[in-house]
């Protein structure tokens, strides 16, 4: 680390340009691999999400089981998840996308459904 006003100190950066320079090509396929992982967490996401937001305008009976499903679900703490899918055996299965997956699906469909009933009302 860079110690500034400290007598002595060794320059040392936070950041190695020459590091980041000579492996630009490792950097690039975890980005790569990253947005597409991101992409598919979030088009699953939205596919399922945008049906359960239209049953929920649609349907008082099924509003408060999709919105307290999506919240449980939402609630779970990736690490959670894997340490138990690891209990039964399936961890390895699991890819690495599912987890994310859940994130959306509270905020669309409940996003969604607040949009229809106001647009309703």
């Amino acid at each position: 680390m860079l110690a500034t006003g400290v007598v002595g100190a060794v320059e040392d950066p936070w950041i190695r340009w020459s590091w980041i320079s000579g492996h630009a090509d490792v950097i690039l396929s975890a980005l790569l691999q990253h947005i597409q992982l991101t992409l598919i967490a979030v088009v699953i996401g939205l596919a399922i999400a945008v049906p359960l937001g239209l049953v929920a305008w649609r349907s008082r009976l099924f509003r408060g089981p999709i919105f307290s499903l999506t919240g449980i679900l939402y609630t779970i703490p990736s690490l959670a998840l894997f340490a138990f899918l690891t209990l039964y055996g399936r961890g390895d299965l699991m890819p690495a996308w599912f987890q994310p997956m859940f994130v959306p699906l509270l905020f669309i469909a409940l996003g969604l459904y607040l949009l229809l009933e106001k647009r309703t009302t």
